[in-house]
């Protein structure tokens, strides 16, 4: 999967030297901003990825790139300085995070990638008929957890080498996961560790049985990047529909269901961004439109910090722009 520039390259470089100094001057356009609003920011990261990916092809292609630190070293300084000024007009901006959403949707490298298209085409259609796949919502609680326990570690007791094992186990997990999920607030004193660290050596087996091509490559990327959107929204919403029912009964888990609003902003990453489905990116969007009233809730009832939550999305798009 590569990251995207234009299909037609709109800029034609005399020469290495050449193609340097038109990635220098656009550096140079952006330090000359003293401000800017989210629209104009995302509009210079894609230049910036645009040209950057451009330029590096074309550099790369000359002898000198390898004979002589001095090209490739021109080539980070001025990655460097443009990342530090995208971070200086990011600082200068009081983000929302419905803002965050926006640089991040419109800013994966990914973004017009048809490589993966037909994957990703029959993974939303497996999606969505687990959709229509029943829940445990009712029941002993804690035999639901530890059946779902025993789900996991059964699994990676098995291991999953092939793409059907890996098909089964999504399907499987879905439904424990938005089963625990009905039962979420009944959950707030239990540890987490064995479950998160059991699914994350699942996970590790699958991508390993891609690195061997026991499951194809492209098809472990695609399921598992989606099967991430989908746990990431699901768990964003449940704890929003949580806060705005007003059942929050302390400070400790009003932190932990605010945390999870904020997890889809955080932890995906430009594939996943680019694994959204379209009404993926809405259910994003309503969750950053969201979340002023959720810490609104939270700090009414004095279970929040409404300048620190403030603060959050700000710091996203930071961290965000630092890993550009």
């Amino acid at each position: 999967m590569a990251a995207c520039s234009s299909e037609k390259s709109r800029y034609d470089f005399k020469n290495s030297q050449d193609a340097i100094h038109a990635y220098q001057d656009y550096v140079h356009a952006v330090l000359d901003m003293n401000g800017c609003s989210v629209s104009e920011l995302t509009d210079f990261v894609c230049g910036w990825q645009e040209l950057s990916d451009t330029v590096y092809r074309y550099i790369s292609k000359d002898s000198a790139f390898t004979a002589h630190v001095s090209l490739s070293m021109d080539f980070q300084v001025t990655t460097d300085s443009m990342r530090t000024e995208l971070l200086r007009l990011a600082g200068a901006h009081t983000w929302s995070m419905k803002d965050v959403a926006f640089l991040k949707l419109n800013t994966s490298p990914y973004r017009k990638d048809k490589e993966l298209q037909s994957v990703k085409d029959k993974a939303t259609a497996f999606y969505a008929a687990l959709d229509r796949k029943g829940i445990q919502s009712k029941g002993d609680s804690k035999k639901m957890i530890r059946e779902y326990i025993r789900f996991l570690v059964e699994t990676r007791k098995q291991g999953i080498g092939n793409q059907e094992q890996m098909l089964a186990f999504i399907e499987k997990e879905d439904i424990c996961f938005r089963s625990f999920l009905s039962h979420i607030a009944e959950y707030s004193d239990f540890d987490m560790t064995g479950i998160t660290k059991t699914t994350e050596a699942v996970c590790a087996e699958i991508f390993r049985s891609a690195s061997s091509r026991d499951i194809p490559s492209e098809d472990a990327l695609v399921y598992m990047s989606m099967r991430t959107n989908r746990r990431l929204l699901q768990n964003a919403k449940v704890c929003a529909d949580l806060i705005r029912g007003q059942k929050v009964k302390d400070a400790r888990q009003a932190n932990a269901y605010l945390w999870m609003t904020i997890q889809p902003f955080l932890s995906m990453d430009a594939v996943c961004i680019s694994m959204l489905t379209e009404q993926q990116r809405r259910q994003l969007t309503e969750i950053a439109d969201d979340y002023p009233q959720l810490v609104n809730i939270l700090a009414s009832k004095r279970l929040a910090e409404a300048k620190a939550a403030e603060e959050i999305p700000g710091q996203l798009a930071k961290l965000y722009i630092a890993t550009l």
